[in-house]
């Protein structure tokens, strides 16, 4: 099934390609003035503006990002989906480094590093060693290198992230504004998110107009707005329909309070998101799911079946917002067009004028060309009147 939906968003993102192709083969052959008129209009080069569009219909990633605040529980979420603690997980440490977790039949990670010579380091996670060198990558929040790592692919063999799923952890939101940085720069890319809430902390509800963000989803939300898809889109990654809650460290909670405290998180939730389903939103410990030989909690296995469900979401998200920018290409290039028409024909009543004084001009050059083919026939009959009194003196 999952196989089939990939199929089908590949081939419908292969006829916006298509459509792509048509519009920039348009733009090639337009006059150099129009050209920069749209220029103009679209604050930078329609050519190179078409050129991003082709490059995200090409990207076949469909990243799902795990995201929260701090010791929310984001990595080891993922070490429970991955079925083995890989991505480093301690106290008083903080993921720095987005990670990329994708399929691949090799349990290896690709270490990104920047500098004048970028440069791509192996980790075998297969190895003793594999999971501390994975960890100097990941945790390096406060070092003075912390900018080196760009990221961190780690290839796994689930078969739910073939044809181009892949799960993404990254920094905490408001640990510090160059992690929310960070994260900014991977929402970009971003097609669903499970949110991540520590049941040790009080959710706080949406601020009011004006208020300043004091939590992490209130902060999530204002990054995804601010961090549209170029300054010409207004288009925000956030999508309510391909998002996940996840109150984790639910044992934590008392039992005699969990319903009052699930009610409570629920309204607070939803006054975020006044659309939110109570099935979104999901109370498990990823640290106490299940018996390591008994079966998984119910809570869990509820959970994975949501997120079986969304992966085509988010296929269908990220093909939403693909066609979306196609369109509002479409969409600011026929105004600039209309505009120029309307501007050279104008309405029915202005083209009549036009159609007019048209005709009164040309009716003034016929005049005006009668007239002087006249003065030229007379002064050609005086000048050869003169040439033979000329020519009968002279002989």
């Amino acid at each position: 099934m999952l196989h089939r939906v990939i199929a089908e968003k590949r081939d419908k993102r292969r006829r916006l390609g298509e459509i792509c192709q048509t519009i920039m083969s348009f733009v090639a052959s337009m006059e150099e003035d129009d050209k920069q008129k749209m220029t103009t209009a679209f604050g930078r080069g329609l050519e190179e503006v078409l050129r991003d569009v082709e490059t995200f219909l090409k990207n076949d990633d469909c990243p799902i990002m795990v995201v929260g605040e701090t010791s929310s529980g984001k990595s080891t979420l993922l070490n429970l989906l991955m079925g083995k603690n890989v991505l480093p997980q301690a106290h008083g440490e903080c993921t720095s480094t987005p990670c990329f977790v994708r399929y691949g039949e090799m349990k290896e990670a690709k270490v990104y590093l920047r500098g004048n010579t970028p440069r791509v380091h192996r980790i075998n996670l297969e190895s003793n060693s594999g999971k501390e060198e994975l960890k100097s990558y990941v945790h390096r929040w406060g070092r003075e290198d912390d900018t080196e790592v760009q990221k961190v692919d780690i290839q796994w063999p689930l078969e739910f992230l073939q044809g181009g799923m892949c799960l993404v952890d990254g920094p905490a939101i408001l640990a510090t504004k160059k992690m929310d940085k960070v994260v900014a720069e991977v929402l970009s890319s971003t097609c669903a998110f499970i949110y991540m809430i520590n049941s040790d902390i009080p959710l706080k509800p949406a601020p009011y107009s004006g208020d300043e963000h004091a939590d992490g989803l209130s902060r999530l939300l204002e990054l995804c707005q601010i961090h549209k898809w170029g300054d010409l889109f207004d288009i925000s990654q956030f999508d309510l329909k391909s998002t996940i809650f996840i109150c984790n460290k639910w044992d934590h909670v008392e039992q005699h309070d969990k319903e009052s405290v699930k009610e409570d998180y629920l309204r607070k939730l939803k006054s975020h998101f006044p659309e939110l389903k109570d099935d979104q939103v999901f109370f498990l410990s990823c640290a106490k799911v299940g018996d390591p030989d008994g079966p998984l909690s119910a809570e869990f296995t509820r959970f994975v079946d949501a997120l079986d469900a969304l992966i085509p979401q988010s296929l269908h998200h990220k093909l939403e917002l693909q066609y979306n920018h196609v369109k509002l290409v479409l969409q600011q290039a026929s105004q600039y067009i209309r505009l120029k028409l309307h501007n050279a024909y104008g309405t029915r009543k202005e083209r009549q004028l036009v159609k007019q004084e048209a005709q009164r001009r040309r009716k003034n050059f016929n005049q005006r060309a009668e007239e002087v083919l006249r003065d030229l026939d007379q002064m050609l009959a005086r000048t050869r009147g003169e040439a033979e009194g000329l020519l009968r003196t002279f002989l």
